[in-house]
């Protein structure tokens, strides 16, 4: 009863502050430009690609550059990809983590969100493409670019709902902020002992 009560009391707050406040805010064209204009980086995506993954773990201790059993079993599967088999299934049958299903399809993803080690190889491969052997901390990888996004701009007209939400809600905090400030001012507030 007593959150039912609290929660009744909120909604008649929530609704005169719509009253007081909201129906009042404007967002004008020039304030949605200017916010675009202002927030370039906002509305800029990066380049994306779409990678496929083999990786094989290599136990601790292994050395990570002799020709371990782990070694030996990626050079196969690399020969493999190099005479045209399909990497998908290559990925299905060998690779040693959880996008085994998916035939090691990792997604898209930006710079920066790969290991050092494989960011800069994948991004410089072509679609289509796979890499040479990969070795990290974490074992042995494959990785072949199945897609590429070029780095690209959000036009005005596609922003514009966004920016509008963006700077209704900002408006929004700010006049419920001057009007909580305006009734404290205008309260007698009196503690008892």
């Amino acid at each position: 009863t007593q959150y039912r009560r609290k929660l009744h009391r909120q909604r008649a707050v929530d609704r005169a502050i719509e009253r007081l406040v909201i129906l009042s805010i404007l967002i004008s064209e020039e304030e949605i430009r200017r916010f675009y204009e202002a927030n370039p980086k906002r509305y800029q995506i990066s380049e994306k690609i779409r990678l496929s993954h083999i990786v094989i773990r290599i136990p601790p201790g292994e050395n990570r550059e002799e020709q371990t059993p782990a070694r030996l079993k990626m050079e196969m599967i690399k020969k493999r990809l190099d005479q045209g088999e399909d990497f998908a299934v290559l990925a299905q049958q060998y690779t040693e983590e959880p996008r085994r299903e998916q035939g090691g399809d990792v997604g898209y993803v930006q710079r920066g969100q790969l290991l050092p080690q494989l960011d800069a190889v994948a991004f410089g491969l072509d679609v289509g493409e796979h890499s040479p052997v990969l070795v990290t901390p974490q074992g042995l990888h494959l990785i072949r670019v199945t897609d590429r996004q070029p780095e690209k701009v959000i036009a005005f007209e596609d922003a514009r709902p966004d920016i509008q939400q963006t700077l209704l809600q900002l408006k929004r905090d700010r006049a419920v902020r001057e009007v909580i400030d305006s009734l404290r001012q205008k309260a007698d507030i009196r503690t008892s002992q």
